[in-house]
């Protein structure tokens, strides 16, 4: 897995970069040796391993949704009610929200939300709320941080747009009779 700035910061590994190991097989050299899943390689042979640089592009879909990442941008097109189907730009540096939920579900190892933000979409601003759910290697969940940063294989990032997750709602239940429905924000 390869390790950014980004990455090496939320692992409390700042300034690293290079090759996280998630996988050790069996009957392997690297089975055999030290090496543990959760460090990080940042030289092979005495030679200076090289990651992706700010300037790289990172770009993903999957099941038609797809993002778009360079540095401190990211855009991203998902269908609805997950997106608006638009393509939509965060400002990632902008977002320190996110960085402390990614903090605190490392902490904890439980799912954690960012506290609301903003997307650009268009011209026009949306509001969101950003889920991080870490996955971990199968088997007992371990203890501590470092132990979790280790055993973690991947983060579940969901991002809902409040104003579509409440309109679709609304819909889905105007048919509905003697339904109640209630939103509340922790914050009041």
């Amino acid at each position: 897995q390869p390790v950014v700035k980004e990455m090496a910061k939320e692992l409390g590994e700042e300034g690293k970069k290079g090759f996280r190991i998630v996988k050790i097989y069996d009957r392997t050299t690297a089975a055999d040796s030290s090496l543990q899943v959760g460090d990080i390689i940042t030289h092979l042979n005495g030679s200076k391993l090289k990651v992706r640089s700010d300037e790289d592009y990172l770009a993903w879909e999957i099941f038609a949704n797809r993002a778009l990442r360079q540095g401190n941008w990211k855009i991203r097109w998902q269908w609805k009610p997950f997106g608006t189907e638009e393509w939509e730009m965060f400002d990632l540096a902008a977002d320190p929200a996110s960085r402390v939920a990614v903090a605190r579900m490392s902490e904890t190892g439980k799912a954690t939300a960012a506290e609301p933000g903003t997307t650009l979409v268009g011209a026009a601003k949306r509001s969101d709320l950003t889920v991080f759910h870490p996955v971990y290697r199968p088997g007992a969940m371990p203890r501590g941080a470092s132990g979790r940063n280790r055993s973690l294989i991947g983060i579940v990032v969901a991002v809902l747009g409040m104003d579509d997750a409440i309109e679709s709602a609304l819909q889905t239940r105007a048919e509905a009779k003697g339904l109640d429905i209630y939103v509340y924000d922790a914050a009041l």
